[in-house]
């Protein structure tokens, strides 16, 4: 109801607003991506770490006044930029080469794999025991989801000295994956899915010589685990002789990375 601009019009009366949007720009490609909305230290490097993103940022969704943290005077990292939607702690041990400084309140992104069909592990009904695996040549069955070759194990796996995985997905149902010392592991063309309340366990001894595939439902997807259920903790020590290609996708889970870089010449992203 018009009530004291009755007084100056009786005429309708059109409402007008106008917003204006400002574009940052500058981004360059997130090889680490948190995408916890609140989580505090979303994104740690702790310890005496010397982490090097060359040509990438790091990026979290978390809204903490702890997005990324630099814990302890000795860590280094090295990045194109930070962005993060919260707020960081970091040390004069920083060193950003496509931004002047990190950069807080900043839109949230977009989950870049939200689209990925990730398997109902309940839905599979051909799930064999696991068990230790040494010197062995695994290849997937020949039942597929969305069109890939999958093994499904239904209970804890180790894998010990030399093991070659023919292209495909492999199952952790349950248990987990535990990659022992001096264990060499070589694939192309591989995904490994963690459902229920598996997880990735890896030696610091370990050599990993891993690819994800190129086509299909997941491509690009080396590790990959399930959106909803108990939140797990992934543990990677890594070796400078590893040659890991493919993407980390844990989207409710944690991961820890410790030891040598296993990514110095290939692309990775977490």
């Amino acid at each position: 109801p018009r009530l004291l601009s009755r007084l100056f019009a009786n005429d309708d009366i059109i409402i007008k607003v106008r917003a204006v949007a400002n574009f940052g720009g500058g981004r360059t490609t997130a090889c680490m991506l948190a995408l916890s909305d609140n989580a505090s230290s979303a994104i740690e490097v702790g310890g005496s770490a010397d982490a090097n993103f060359f040509g990438c940022s790091l990026v979290s969704n978390s809204t903490s006044d702890r997005a990324f943290v630099m814990n302890g005077g000795s860590v280094q990292v090295e990045a194109g930029c930070i962005d993060v939607a919260g707020d960081v702690v970091y040390t004069s041990n920083l060193v950003l080469t496509s931004c002047p400084e990190p950069r807080i309140s900043q839109p949230k992104t977009m989950d870049p794999y939200a689209q990925v069909n990730v398997p109902n592990v309940s839905l599979i009904s051909d799930c064999k025991a696991g068990g230790n695996f040494k010197d062995v040549t695994l290849t997937p069955g020949a039942n597929s989801i969305s069109g890939t070759p999958y093994a499904c194990f239904a209970s804890s796996v180790a894998f010990q000295g030399a093991v070659t995985l023919e292209p495909g997905l492999y199952i952790i149902k349950d248990g987990g994956l535990n990659i022992n010392s001096n264990a060499k592991i070589t694939g192309t063309g591989v995904t490994f899915m963690f459902a229920n309340t598996s997880d990735l366990s890896v030696s610091g001894s370990a050599i990993l010589n891993l690819s994800a595939p190129t086509s299909g439902e997941f491509a690009g997807l080396l590790f990959l685990g399930e959106r909803a259920g108990t939140k797990m903790s992934h543990s990677l020590n890594g070796n400078a002789e590893s040659k890991l290609d493919g993407v980390f996708y844990f989207p409710k889970d944690e991961i820890s990375y410790a030891g040598n870089s296993s990514a110095s010449s290939n692309c990775v992203q977490f």
